[in-house]
């Protein structure tokens, strides 16, 4: 549609690839996540200017005590969105080419990754544009415990009060108030 931009497209789950128009746009705001992702995790910085610097990141304001430890790893961060009172552990990846959305008093284990981008299943998409990719949201509702090393794959919802395993890769919804565990994250039982 006339006025979107690359970044529109991806937030719509439309691919995108090396042959799009406005790949420069892309290119730019990647290495821009790059710098901000760097100082973010190689500085020594107090309390106050890291909240700072990830207010630069998120393109928004940190709510309440939610705590982003280093190092967190992410594309844009303008696509992350944080609730109030979250933490964010050591080694969380957030690809966010689509938009990812924490709610309230969320636990995010170390290395945890949640993944939005996906790759076209077609051998001969993926030939004729290798870099093609398209995105998806993933919605974490509030309350949640997602476990260490947990894998959140594009378009997924966690519903509110779920524990996510460690270790788990989760393929599809979560219902609120499960605890799921496995690969794929199967429900373990009902809280």
């Amino acid at each position: 549609m006339k006025g979107e931009t690359i970044f529109d497209r991806m937030r719509k789950g439309m691919p995108i690839g090396r042959l799009d128009p406005e790949i420069d746009r892309f290119d730019e705001a990647i290495a821009e996540g790059d710098e901000l992702r760097m100082e973010y995790n190689t500085s020594h910085l107090n309390r106050d200017q890291r909240k700072e610097l990830l207010e630069k990141i998120l393109h928004a304001k940190v709510k309440g005590a939610t705590k982003v430890i280093p190092p967190f790893h992410f594309d844009f961060g303008f696509n992350i969105h944080l609730g109030e009172n979250d933490i964010v552990n050591y080694d969380v990846v957030m690809l966010d080419d689509a938009e990812i959305f924490i709610g309230d008093n969320v636990l995010i284990g170390p290395g945890a990754k949640f993944v939005t981008a996906s790759h076209p299943k077609d051998i001969e998409m993926r030939e004729m544009n290798p870099f093609m990719t398209y995105a998806e949201p993933i919605k974490i509702g509030n309350n949640v415990w997602i476990g260490a090393g947990a894998i959140i794959l594009p378009g997924i919802t966690v519903g509110d009060d779920a524990i996510v395993g460690a270790g788990a890769v989760v393929t599809h919804d979560v219902e609120p108030r499960t605890i799921v565990v496995g690969n794929p994250a199967k429900i373990l039982r009902r809280l």
